[in-house]
Parts: structure tokens; sequence; C-alpha cells
């Protein structure tokens, strides 16, 4: 079996094993895209021309890391030196996607694919005739490449992405030039658009990140603008009307008179990475003297809570972090508390009884030593191919 076949059934292999073990994640989202971009020959032409190609594949995701796709795509590419050739490439592939920081809005990613090519080799327009053939057939080929993904939206249903593929082509006759013992190859570099279909999380119907059996409104999102965020009903933000009462009562109550409890403002952390410290900020509004700002938090599951005093930052801006060594799957559970000298109240983002919940990410170095592997295989075979094809 020649080497480069090898290559095509190890990337099969990887995508389909990879497909069997980690089906079924939690993210579960489908999707659609469309890429767009510039394609080149590598191949024994000397001097290959570019070309607009474009693609569209439908997308399911594994896990928060590993997204399957399928796709398919349209190249036409040329020679400079010999402008009435044009090899039209229609590649068929599986691919999988390594996201490597997937929690951010902007992650990069690793690709490896594996399909075919349907190719024909055109002069003028018409199909090549050579030794009683018509110069067209279906090749298997692979490929690998990588990018950038950038999320447009909070929802994280809309993605724009930027990157390359190299396409090895198990076959000496796209370019018509049968000289050498390599076979052909593409070049691509692309812009592209992803839209991802979030499916309905029976744990958390309304898909606002408050887990249903925490949610005062199951059917209707939170508004997430910092203020009762926990609890998963839309709230008025009280700022204005706060305000309005600071100046009417500032100058006339006194400490004991104090009867307004502090208003605690902040945007609650859905998601981390296991092992990763979770930087936790609020702002709180009191009238007179704030006494105190605490974060609770724990491991979900746990009766224990750990107790941190947040710290001022000026402003009203308070700080605290749940250190790493506690953020552990399946999830943190945490509340922000806040007490004024008055002890007229208690300003608060999360109760006990109803907490803010994090949920945590587990394996994600595995995730990504996997996807650093993958690139380097995947991204070293490609250069290889490419300077042995020279």
């Amino acid at each position: 079996m020649r080497p480069t076949r090898m290559v095509w059934l190890i990337a099969m292999l990887i995508i389909l094993v990879s497909t069997s073990l980690f089906a079924g994640g939690e993210r579960g989202a489908f999707g659609f895209g469309i890429h767009g971009g510039l394609a080149r020959f590598k191949a024994d032409i000397e001097n290959p021309g570019y070309s607009l190609f474009g693609s569209g594949f439908v997308s399911y995701n594994l896990n928060e890391f590993m997204v399957l796709s399928l796709g398919s795509g349209y190249s036409g590419l040329t020679d400079n030196d010999c402008v009435t050739f044009r090899a039209q490439l229609v590649p068929v592939e599986i691919s999988m996607r390594f996201n490597l920081f997937p929690l951010n809005s902007a992650t990069p990613y690793v690709v490896l694919g594996a399909g075919g090519t349907f190719w024909w080799a055109k002069n003028n327009g018409t199909t090549i005739y050579r030794d009683l053939n018509d110069q067209k057939e279906f090749t298997p080929s692979v490929k690998t490449g990588g990018g950038m993904e950038l999320m447009l939206d909070k929802r994280n249903t809309v993605g724009f992405d930027f990157g390359f593929n190299y396409r090895y082509i198990f076959s000496e006759s796209p370019d018509q030039i049968f000289e050498g013992d390599f076979d052909d190859a593409a070049f691509e570099v692309y812009l592209g658009l992803s839209y991802y279909v979030n499916p309905v999380d029976k744990k958390d119907r309304d898909a606002d990140g408050v887990p249903d059996y925490l949610d005062l409104a199951r059917l209707v999102p939170e508004d997430q603008d910092g203020y009762l965020d926990h609890d998963g009903k839309p709230d008025d933000r009280p700022e204005d009307r706060f305000a309005q009462m600071l100046e009417m009562l500032a100058d006339t109550l006194q400490e004991s008179d104090d009867t307004i409890p502090p208003v605690v403002l902040h945007m609650p952390v859905r998601k981390v990475e296991a092992g990763q410290r979770i930087s936790i900020h609020a702002e709180v509004l009191e009238n007179k003297i704030l006494k105190m700002v605490s974060l609770l938090y724990r491991q979900k599951g746990s009766e224990q809570w750990e107790i941190e005093t947040m710290v001022s930052s000026g402003g009203g801006k308070y700080h605290a972090y749940i250190p790493s060594s506690s953020v552990a799957a399946p999830a943190i559970e945490y509340c922000i508390v806040a007490v004024d000298a008055a002890v007229s109240g208690i300003g608060y983002s999360g109760l006990p009884k109803r907490p803010n919940v994090v949920k945590v990410i587990p394996n994600s170095k595995r995730w990504r030593r996997l996807g650093s592997v993958i690139a380097l295989l995947g991204w070293g075979a490609a250069g290889y191919l490419a300077l042995q094809g020279n």
C-alpha cells in the first residue's frame, strides 16, 4: 500500500473513532455555513494560477471541543502558461474540527478531513480525452488546515471565520502532467460564515444559562442585565430609581434610619473550564455605609459553602476569585451578598437556595493537547508532501 493511501486511512479512522467515542456531547448544536476564497494548484504545473472557490457544509458539535462536519465545494484550478486548461475539483469530505479555546469569543481551530474529490481536466471547456478515456475521476483525498472563528453574538449562533486548507488528491492526473511519482494537491485560503442552531436543552428550556430547577420563568429568557440574573426571570435594573432615592435621602437619613438595602449588580459567569480560576466582579449600590460584600461558593453537591471577602476596586466595584483548585465538574455554585452598616437588609446576586450556577467543562487540557497533536501531524504531513512534490 502506498504511504499516501495510509494517510487517507488513518485520517478516516481518527474521524470515525472520534465520532463514535464522543458523540452526544451536551452542547449538541447543529450548524451550517459557507466558505469562499482563493485556491491554487500544488502540482507539477510550474506556473499555477489562483482561482476562486466556494464550499458549504453542515456540522454537529460532538462537544465544546470537537465539531464533525460534512461538506462539498467547487474550484477551477488553472495553469498560467496554458490559459485554455482548467481542472475542475469538487471535493466531498467528512471533517473533524478541534476548537482549542471553545469558551472564548475567538477560538483557533485545526481541521482534519478525508473523503474524495471529483475532478475533470478540460481544455477550451471540453473534457480532455486521453488513452481512450475521458480525463475525469473520483479519487480519494485528505485535507488538513486551521483557522480562527469569531462569534458575533452573545448566544453564539453566528460565527465568522478565516483559515486555510491543504487538500491532497491521490492521483497524478488532475493537472494532466504525468511525470514524477507524486500526486496532486490544492491549497486554499478562505473567509466564512456559520450559523449554529442550538437545540432545546431539557434542563434549560429557555437557554438563558439558568437551569430549570432554579429558573423562576422557565420559558422566558433572563434579560442578562446584571440585576438578579441568577433567578432566570427578567428584572428592570434599578440604577435610575436608586439614584433618585439617594438624592432625596442622603442628606436627611442618619445611619440608624437607613431602611434601604444595598443593590448588587453582577453579570453571572455561566461556563468555565475545569481547573480555571473564576474571576467574580460586582457593582454594589448603597445609600449610606456598606459594611461588607462577600462571595460564597461551593462545588455542586457539596453541603459546605466557602466564604471570601470581596475586595473594593473603588467606585462601588468589588472583585474576588474562586480558586482553580475548587473548580471541578460538573458545576460550581456561588452567591454574592452585601450588607450595610444599618443591617437594613441584604443585596444579593444568587442565594444559597437559588445560586448562580457555573457549568464546568472537564478535560480541557487533554483536548488542547489532542488538537495540538492533530495539528502537528496534519500540517507536518502536508509540509512533507508539498516538499516532496516540488
